[in-house]
C-alpha cells in the first residue's frame, strides 16, 4: 500500500470518529439541558389556591370575606387544595384555619356532618378551679373522677373548653357523655369523691381512655360499692348432631327347640 493511501485511510477514520463524538455530544447536551429546563419550569410553576385571610375557628361559618385566592408554587400545595372559592359556600370549618393557610377539602365540612345529633353544650363546675386557674378558652381537658380512696378514672376525654365563666367550663358533650358526668356529679354529692379537670399540654397529645364505672348510690343518697360493667352473656352454640342414615338391624328368626321339632315329625 502506498504512503498516500495510508494517510487517506487514517484521515478518514479520524474524521468518522470525530463526527461520531460530535453527534453523541450534541444529543447528550440536549438531553441534559432539556431536563434542567424542565426542572426549572416545574419550580417556577404557580397555581391559584384558596387561603385564609383571618383565623377561623372550628365550626365557624365559611364566609367569602374570610378568604382570598392566592398564587402559590404548585410543588408546595397539597393535591386536595381548594381552587374555587365557591366550593366553601354553605360549609363550616372542620378544623382551625390560621391566616395564610392553604385551605384543603379536609378542612371544610357541611353543617349536617359537623356535629352528632345528640351533641349539646353544657357547663360544669370542676374541682380545683380548673387547674388553679390555668385553663382558658380553647384548651383541651379531661374530666376525672377522684374517689375517696385515691383511685381516679377518666369520665370525659379530651374535651375543648368552648367558654369559661369563673370556674364553670362550657364543653360539648353527647348524650352518653352527659350520662357519665351526671353520675360522677351524683357521686361527688354523695361523698364518694370529686371530679376535677386535667389539662392537656398540647392539642396534639392523644386522648385518654374513658374508664369510668359509675358507683351505686342507694335511695338515701349514701355511697355503696362500685357497680362493675356487666357483660352480656355469650350464648354457647351446641353442636348439631347429624342424623344417621344406617339401616336398622335385620330381625333374626327365633330358634325352635329341638324337642318341639321332633314332636312335629312324629
Amino acid at each position: 500500500m502506498s504512503r498516500g493511501k495510508q494517510q487517506f485511510l487514517i484521515f478518514s477514520f479520524g474524521f468518522i470518529l470525530a463526527a461520531i463524538l460530535l453527534v453523541s455530544g450534541y444529543f447528550i447536551y440536549n438531553k441534559v439541558a432539556g431536563k434542567s429546563n424542565k426542572q426549572v419550569d416545574e419550580t417556577l410553576k404557580m397555581t391559584n389556591v384558596l387561603v385564609a385571610t383571618k383565623k377561623v375557628e372550628k365550626g365557624d361559618e365559611l364566609k367569602p370575606e374570610l378568604f382570598t385566592m392566592a398564587s402559590r408554587p404548585a410543588k408546595d400545595v397539597p393535591l386536595n387544595s381548594i381552587i374555587d372559592i365557591n366550593m366553601i359556600t354553605g360549609k363550616r370549618a372542620n378544623s382551625v384555619m390560621d391566616p395564610n393557610a392553604v385551605i384543603t377539602d379536609s378542612m371544610i365540612i357541611s353543617t349536617e356532618d359537623l356535629y352528632k345529633p345528640d351533641e349539646r353544650l353544657n357547663d360544669y363546675t370542676l374541682q380545683g378551679h380548673l387547674v388553679a386557674g390555668t385553663v382558658k378558652e380553647g384548651d383541651w381537658i379531661d374530666v376525672e373522677m377522684v374517689r375517696a380512696n385515691g383511685d381516679n378514672s377518666t369520665v370525659l376525654s379530651k374535651k375543648q373548653v368552648k367558654k369559661l365563666i369563673d370556674n364553670r367550663a362550657i364543653i360539648q358533650v353527647t348524650a352518653a357523655e352527659r350520662y357519665y358526668i351526671n353520675h360522677a356529679l351524683a357521686e361527688q354529692s354523695a361523698g364518694l369523691g370529686h371530679i376535677e379537670a386535667i389539662l392537656y399540654l398540647d392539642e396534639t397529645q392523644p386522648a385518654a381512655k374513658v374508664n369510668y364505672v359509675p358507683a351505686k348510690i342507694d335511695s338515701n343518697n349514701k355511697a355503696a360499692a362500685v357497680v362493675p360493667v356487666q357483660t352480656p352473656p355469650v350464648e354457647i352454640q351446641q353442636p348439631v348432631q347429624k342424623k344417621t342414615t344406617e339401616k336398622p338391624a335385620e330381625k333374626q328368626p327365633t330358634p325352635v327347640p329341638q324337642s318341639t321339632q321332633e314332636g312335629r315329625t312324629r
